[in-house]
């Protein structure tokens, strides 16, 4: 049987990949893994976030390297009016709209050696995250929610016990929409 590091085989080809220990491929199973907790454990998730998603992301035309982990969160908007019925209580739900999508972006960016800080590629994140106005997105997984414009909410790029190459990062974002408005002259009505 064929031996082979999956960190170094994915490093080189531009992606982390997710672990897959069932596959048995040693260390490089256990280094993807120490990644995702790294990046985690960076964020202090609390089960908000259960999927490991990686997938490409392209914002603002750059293609973030080394496929971060994205999820997504959907709210209603609905209205609650109570009635007061004697002894029952109850409720009038109405539901007003879907709420605009929340998109979460996790990854880690390398620099291009292992003693090199990424500071390009941080450069670059910061630059769009500190962009005004909404961004676009590609990527397979905002697709399929049919969403191709974000709006940065927050983002972070925290200290992490990691490699001098290593910085972990995380984008907060809501899905935005280009609404067409239309000006109505009240004098020519």
């Amino acid at each position: 049987m064929a031996e082979f590091d999956l960190y170094d085989v994915t490093r080189k080809v531009g992606h982390v990949a997710p672990p897959y220990p069932a596959l048995g491929v040693g260390k490089g199973a256990n280094q993807a893994g120490t990644i995702i907790k790294t990046v985690k454990g960076a964020f202090n998730f609390n089960n908000e976030f259960n999927g490991e998603d990686f997938f490409p992301v392209k914002i603002a035309g750059w293609q973030i390297p080394d496929e971060p982990i994205i999820s997504i969160v959907g709210s209603n908007h609905i209205v609650e009016t109570p009635l007061n019925r004697g002894q029952q209580v109850a409720n009038v739900l109405e539901q007003i709209n879907l709420n605009n999508y929340k998109v979460k972006i996790i990854g880690v960016l390398y620099g291009s050696s292992d003693d090199e800080y990424p500071s390009d590629l941080v450069g670059k994140l910061r630059t769009i995250c500190e962009g005004k106005g909404s961004h676009d997105i590609e990527c397979p997984m905002t697709d399929l929610f049919s969403i191709k414009k974000i709006a940065i909410k927050r983002f972070s790029i925290p200290g992490a016990e990691a490699s001098p190459n290593e910085q972990p990062f995380m984008i907060e974002a809501i899905s935005d929409t280009t609404v067409p408005l239309e000006l109505i002259n009240e004098e020519n009505e």
